[in-house]
């Protein structure tokens, strides 16, 4: 039981960093759109799943 708990908040915390990912391409896709010619340099930290 423990197993499949935690296969799923695994597939869910997948899911949630697709989302954000998306999301932030959408705004960086919309800023651009804009025209807006300032280069702007995103850093992102990215936890390990401890594997």
């Amino acid at each position: 039981m423990m197993k499949e708990i935690e296969s799923k908040n695994k597939e869910y915390e997948l899911l949630e960093n697709k989302y954000e990912f998306l999301r932030l391409d959408n705004l960086t896709r919309d800023f651009m759109a804009e025209g807006n010619g300032d280069k702007i340099e995103i850093n992102q930290v990215v936890e390990g799943n401890g594997e």
